[in-house]
């Protein structure tokens, strides 16, 4: 369905003038929520060229909140509601595929978006190398107790190829990506998730992985968007994500280290089938990247001997090995000197078991 004309892009001063944005959107029984999101999209200072709704088999009224706004919504709005579940993973993929504008925005059905959200995340895209740009943002619960802020502490503006670390990323309502990345989405089921056994990478961890070797990334410091905490996100924000995310992004590289290492391997050979198929500087990105991971591959290999040999000898000798490679460092693919530190309290030791078990009964609190 379609309804309502697009604002013409130049009236925006701070948005490129020369590119159109599309808002893709996945949804599944949020009529509860929904309603505040459509509206915060139609009070952009830089409106959307369409909105792309994905609907992934609502039981409830969210496909009428969305056929209502679209009836007087000042740009096209069209909506497809999939024949049979897709999960939410598949479902943005495909909303995304849908969209005809330079840029594409994800956009959750339950969040808050200030109204120049759109505009200032489209500005970074004057620049030909940015392929990703993403805000900050607030969480804040159903009864407005503001939580720290998504994203703290002195983050660089701009990223160069490779110079993200691999695993973390800005979560899919931050974010905003050029179309263009859209032609390697044929290589979307090859990839896995780090974090989750036997799924593909989730739709804004695919993006980012893409744009973090093939080009450049911005980020925009400006609180943006209101991520709203409710219980029934697919994703929230824990209470160890909000207060402490370096150690759960360390924890994390131990606990997920066998997820991680079929990931990159995974990775690196996405990255080598991409250079056969590109040319010029992409086709150079690409072979760097596939490198790099193949880097990450071989010591995540070494790293696994720590924790996984069965006697504390043979623990102290691959943490030397580890060592005299120069696994650790400060810059990825290098695991951390923090992550060092671990490995020696926990792995070498042997006492790891014991401290996941623990750390599992935590995280359900």
């Amino acid at each position: 369905m379609m309804a309502g004309q697009p604002k013409a892009a130049a009236e925006c001063v701070g948005a490129p003038k020369s590119l159109s944005i599309s808002v893709a959107m996945a949804t599944y029984n949020g009529a509860k929520y929904i309603g505040q999101q459509l509206d915060d999209l139609a009070a952009q200072t830089f409106l959307p060229a369409e909105l792309i709704v994905c609907d992934d088999q609502s039981s409830d009224d969210t496909l009428a909140a969305v056929e209502d706004f679209a009836a007087s919504a000042p740009f096209p709005v069209h909506v497809h509601r999939n024949p049979e579940r897709l999960g939410y993973r598949a479902n943005f993929m495909k909303a995304a595929g849908l969209c005809s504008s330079d840029l594409i925005a994800f956009c959750d059905q339950d969040d808050r978006w200030n109204a120049r959200k759109l505009e200032l995340l489209s500005e970074p895209f004057s620049d030909d190398d940015v392929l990703l740009a993403y805000h900050n943002a607030r969480p804040v619960t159903d009864r407005g107790r503001i939580l720290p802020l998504l994203y703290r502490g002195r983050l660089k503006r701009k990223y160069g190829p490779l110079a993200v670390d691999p695993w973390p990323n800005p979560m899919g309502f931050t974010q905003a990506f050029r179309r263009s990345l859209l032609r390697f989405a044929e290589f979307w089921p090859q990839s896995s998730d780090q974090n989750h056994k036997g799924e593909r990478l989730a739709h804004d961890q695919w993006y980012f992985f893409l744009a973090s070797a093939l080009g450049s990334i911005m980020y925009v410091p400006t609180v943006l968007a209101d991520y709203r905490q409710h219980g029934a996100n697919v994703y929230g924000m824990s209470w160890y994500r909000t207060l402490a995310p370096q150690l759960n992004e360390l924890w994390h590289a131990t606990h997920k280290r066998k997820l991680r290492l079929d990931a990159a391997e995974r990775r690196a050979h996405i990255f080598r089938q991409l250079s056969q198929r590109l040319t010029g500087k992409l086709q150079d990105r690409a072979n760097e990247a596939a490198a790099w991971y193949e880097q990450l591959v071989s010591l995540g290999r070494m790293r696994a001997e720590v924790y996984d040999a069965l006697s504390m000898g043979e623990r102290m000798a691959a943490l030397g090995r580890l060592v005299r490679a120069g696994g650790y460092g400060s810059r990825a693919p290098e695991f951390s000197r923090l992550t060092l530190a671990m490995d020696v309290a926990i792995g070498v030791t042997g006492l790891f078991p014991r401290v996941e078990s623990v750390t599992r009964r935590l995280a359900r609190r």
